[in-house]
């Protein structure tokens, strides 16, 4: 195999991990921060945890930032539409865990742009 396919096989995997991920609750990311999901890698865990306890840590690296962004922006693109539509109107509030993953997403992109300036 070429490094080529080896890495987008490794992309494969991290996608299927973060898709379970995506399907666990709050609590079960809360309860045990490393083993809610078998096999997880450990920066996977940490990033996850870290949204969804809305706590992006102030030492945070590029990387990690990179990586969350992923994540985030990779959750929103999963929102059901009757979801996104309730979002637009105004006669609804709704807190979910889309929600985390939006204020999340806002903080991690001021974030990469003080890191760039």
């Amino acid at each position: 195999m070429s490094n080529e396919e080896i890495n987008e096989l490794k992309n494969l995997q991290y996608d299927i991990l973060l898709e379970k991920c995506l399907k666990k609750e709050k609590g079960h990311i809360l309860k045990n921060k490393y083993g809610f999901i078998r096999g997880i890698p450990a920066q996977l865990a940490e990033d996850m945890y870290a949204i969804r306890i809305e706590k992006i840590p102030e030492n945070a690296d590029k990387d990690m930032l990179e990586r969350i962004k992923y994540i985030c922006k990779y959750s929103l693109s999963k929102m059901p539409k009757s979801r996104k539509a309730k979002q637009n109107n105004i006669e609804y509030f709704i807190y979910d865990k889309f929600n985390q993953y939006q204020n999340a997403l806002e903080i991690v992109e001021k974030r990469l742009k003080a890191l760039q300036e």
